[in-house]
């Protein structure tokens, strides 16, 4: 090679690398240096629940988030209607969905799309957090089964589905059929609490996921029936439990107190949404570790909540 084409690579090599260094300083300055940015928040002490690995990941998880939620809308299909009980089936990449028609905020189909966005993301994230193979599963608020359905594509032997609102349980049994019937998914028409009893479940206007017992949703109240996690496990007689995912509006706490002794007993890996209530991240990680002292923390997707401070929060948490 001549001497000047070897003096034209040191040039091309050199802007390469310029441009290189260039592109790792933005990218430092957008995840570091700018107010609200996730390297920000966690550095100012504004996402103490955070992992630094997920506040360092929280631009990719998006874009990743972003780039399937696209997918997954337009892959949804209308295929029937039920006027009778306002509900819409539609044809996804995860399967054909029942769910309420309305929402003020989202209706079926945009619901659709987030919930199926969501549980394929819990699993491209924290893909060692999820259902194994030959689980036995407990969906704590089920809804109409987007997380059962996940969680037997994973491999689950069986799913103790709870739901007790009536339109959602509908929708649960059309979509779970044959699981049904074949064992694989057992329904609890009640919710679940810290103790046995008759409750209240406001249900949402907003979106038909957002019922609670908790908190009032702006529709109509329904009185329902409330078991523990212990009592079910009693009841149905499971030799094991090995995973309980915790999507529940506010009851989260109430629910893990109704299911120490299985806790105790199995030590289930659990998944939970702690972003309801306030304290969540305070009380429900103290109660867990009522159960066993040890039991570890692994942080989920991030994202900020409350403007005014910009706090960085995870919108799932998992323990095992």
């Amino acid at each position: 090679m001549s001497s000047r084409w070897k003096a034209r690579l040191r040039v091309a090599v050199g802007y390469v690398l310029a441009i290189v260094v260039g592109l790792l300083v933005h990218r430092l300055v957008v995840v570091f240096a700018i107010p609200g940015t996730p390297g920000n928040a966690k550095l100012r002490g504004m996402a103490p629940d955070c992992s630094w690995k997920r506040s360092l990941l929280m631009v990719r998880d998006y874009e990743w988030g972003a780039i399937h939620h696209a997918k997954v809308a337009a892959s949804e299909r209308l295929l029937r209607s039920d006027t009778t009980l306002g509900l819409e089936q539609y044809a996804t990449l995860n399967g054909a969905f029942w769910l309420k028609r309305e929402g003020n905020q989202l209706d079926g189909k945009s619901l659709l799309t987030y919930l199926i966005t969501d549980h394929n993301w819990v699993v491209q994230t924290n893909p060692e957090n999820v259902v194994h193979e030959g689980d036995t599963v407990i969906d704590c608020g089920a809804h109409v089964g987007v997380y059962t359905a996940k969680a037997l594509a994973l491999g689950a032997a069986r799913v103790v589905s709870i739901e007790p609102d009536p339109g959602n349980l509908e929708c649960l049994r059309r979509n779970l059929s044959a699981q049904i019937a074949a064992g694989r998914v057992i329904v609890v028409d009640q919710g679940v609490w810290s103790s046995e009893g008759k409750l209240v479940l406001h249900e949402a206007v907003d979106n038909s996921g957002m019922n609670s017992v908790v908190d009032r949703a702006g529709g109509t109240d329904v009185a329902i029936s409330v078991t523990t996690i212990d009592a079910l496990v009693r009841r149905l007689n499971l030799p094991r439990v090995d995973y309980i995912k915790f999507d529940i509006e506010g009851a989260e706490r109430e629910a893990l107190r109704g299911g120490m002794s299985t806790l105790r007993s199995f030590r289930p890996r659990l998944m939970l949404d702690a972003n309801h209530r306030p304290d969540d991240m305070q009380v429900l990680p103290a109660l867990i570790r009522q159960a066993h002292a040890d039991y570890r923390y692994h942080c989920g997707v991030c994202g900020f909540v409350d403007k005014p401070t910009r706090k960085l929060v995870p919108r799932e948490i998992f323990f095992e």
